[in-house]
């Protein structure tokens, strides 16, 4: 449409990783008309997601006091930094994701007067197992924080129908969008190579049942639990041939790796670290397991339901979602003898693992195509902009190769 200006965009994250936050975010830009909009990035430092901004000719911004925990002296330098960024880049939408990154980006849109702010929630700070205090603190946070937006975003309807219910936000500023994944990249005709290859690169037998974990090695993921559970299974079908492949990093790393020796299941637990590219690995597998005490929308199931594996995941918001009775089975989060009960009757039936796994794939193709899902986001902001009268940037970013502009 060359009658309508170009709208300097600029998403907001904390760190420059590759995980569910990041993808989600990536999958938007990449519905972006480059024509019509002009995109940034704003996190800490390069990294892994950098690296694809690069690929994509995307310009990225770094802010290094970005960071998980409260700091708040270290908060209040990153606040002062995105205010300068907003005022010097005169950004027209600003789209920030996640709890940390959304106040401070909320914030300093607001002071600096950027037209529309958007926020999307993928999971807030607080769940049903976090404790009073925490409940009360980070809801009265997010409350005050939703009056700070034009729109609110969020991956499950669970964590928006919270939002209406409470008064956060008004109904119509509030908007579901399902995580998705590019479900061609797991189409039936491309899943054999990669199972057989997969499987021969990380010594797994071509009849060795492969029971695949994929995440963040880290407390809300309760990767230590893995061991636990491993040691049920190998108590309930010690005769069988299976294998559990841990696929990814974090700080629990070398605790699980102790834990699996500990409990005697080193011949049944193989980690191999982070992965870019999951899926070899989940067309490799046989079953998904996921074990998370809460979720916004898990990234890793979805991309199970559409490499049609049947899941065994924890009973948590988020995978309520995702995971059905036709598509696996939802287990108490801290309970490790549910999930290897669940897990051995799927390793002892092969048809009820193709039936439910066929229904994963089903409801993938319904519900969880990326394409889809992220073009709803992009008409979201023309419908923001169409109320907006905006003016062009007065000075253009110019994106040369693979050097883009960035601000310390």
């Amino acid at each position: 449409m060359p009658d309508q200006p170009t709208i300097r965009i600029c998403h907001l994250q904390v760190l420059p990783l590759m995980s569910g936050v990041q993808r989600a975010m990536l999958a938007i830009l990449d519905q972006l008309d480059r024509d019509r909009f002009e995109p940034h990035v704003i996190c800490r430092g390069p990294g892994p997601l950098t690296e694809e901004l690069a690929a994509r000719q995307i310009a990225w911004h770094a802010v290094p006091e970005l960071d998980r925990p409260i700091w708040p002296l270290k908060d209040y330098r990153a606040y002062c930094s995105l205010r300068n960024l907003f005022r010097r880049h005169r950004f027209q939408l600003v789209h920030t994701h996640s709890s940390k990154p959304g106040l401070l980006g909320r914030l300093a849109a607001r002071h600096e007067r950027v037209p529309i702010t958007v926020h999307h929630v993928h999971a807030f700070a607080f769940h049903e197992f976090s404790s009073s205090l925490q409940t009360l603190v980070y809801s009265a946070i997010e409350r005050s924080a939703a009056q700070l937006c034009d729109h609110m975003l969020f991956v499950n309807h669970e964590e928006r129908t919270l939002v209406v219910r409470r008064r956060w936000l008004a109904d119509e500023r509030c908007t579901s969008v399902y995580n998705g994944v590019d479900l061609a990249l797991a189409e039936a005709g491309r899943r054999a190579g990669h199972r057989t290859g997969f499987r021969a690169a990380h010594g797994i037998g071509e009849h060795e049942l492969m029971i695949l974990f994929s995440g963040r090695l880290a407390y809300p993921k309760q990767p230590l639990l893995l061991a636990e559970i491993a040691a049920r299974l190998e108590h309930l079908r010690p005769q069988i041939a299976w294998r559990l492949v841990v696929v990814g990093n974090g700080e629990d790393e070398d605790a699980l790796r102790k834990r699996v020796a500990d409990r005697g299941v080193a011949h049944r637990v193989t980690l191999l670290g982070w992965h870019k590219d999951s899926w070899p690995a989940l067309c490799a597998a046989d079953i998904a397991l996921q074990t998370s005490l809460a979720e916004g929308l898990p990234l890793a199931l979805i991309e199970a339901h559409a490499a049609g594996l049947p899941s065994v995941a924890s009973r948590a918001k988020g995978n309520r979602e995702v995971v059905t009775a036709e598509t696996g089975f939802l287990c108490p989060p801290r309970d490790p003898q549910s999930y290897a009960v669940h897990l051995a009757e799927l390793v002892d039936n092969q048809p009820l693992r193709e039936r439910l796994g066929a229904a994963a794939r089903r409801r993938a193709e319904r519900y969880f195509d990326t394409r889809r899902n992220s073009r709803q986001i992009v008409e979201l902001y023309e419908k923001l902009l169409a109320g907006k009268r905006l003016q062009c940037p007065a000075v253009p970013v110019r994106v040369k190769g693979n050097r883009l502009p960035r601000a310390a």
